[in-house]
């Protein structure tokens, strides 16, 4: 028998793979998968960030808007605070903007009063309705 014909003919099917292959394989899909869950996490975490950013900007916003109002109100300047609440709405910095009486009125409407409103005038304090 010729050492071509023992070399050539396998006794088992298909190709063989070597061990450093395999492992080769196994740490590379390991490191795919890690990085894939980490860069799922980074995406995540950064995006609550923004959205925690957006949040606190929004507020300080607000609070600068009431107070420039509270005080042109303080200073008996109706006709003012309706043009600054005009130019806020108009520019869509807000989507609505309402100044309540201590019945839980909008000012210069007839509407009837809003129970939450009220509370929240009575009680001096700001109040949560779940609305963001």
């Amino acid at each position: 028998m010729s050492l071509h014909k023992a070399i050539s003919s396998p006794t088992q099917s298909g190709k063989r793979t070597s061990i450093s292959t395999k492992i080769l394989l196994a740490a590379s899909l390991a490191l795919l998968t890690g990085l894939v869950i980490v860069g799922g996490a980074a995406l995540y975490l950064d995006k609550q960030a923004l959205v925690g950013l957006q949040r606190g900007n929004s507020l300080n916003f607000v609070n600068v808007m009431a107070d420039d109002i509270k005080t042109t109100m303080m200073a008996g300047d109706m006709k003012k605070v309706d043009a600054d609440i005009k130019d806020i709405v108009g520019k869509n910095r807000a989507v609505a903007f309402s100044i309540y009486n201590a019945q839980g009125e909008v000012r210069g409407s007839g509407a009837k009063g809003d129970a939450l409103v009220c509370k929240g005038a009575l009680c001096n304090r700001r109040t949560n309705n779940g609305k963001v």
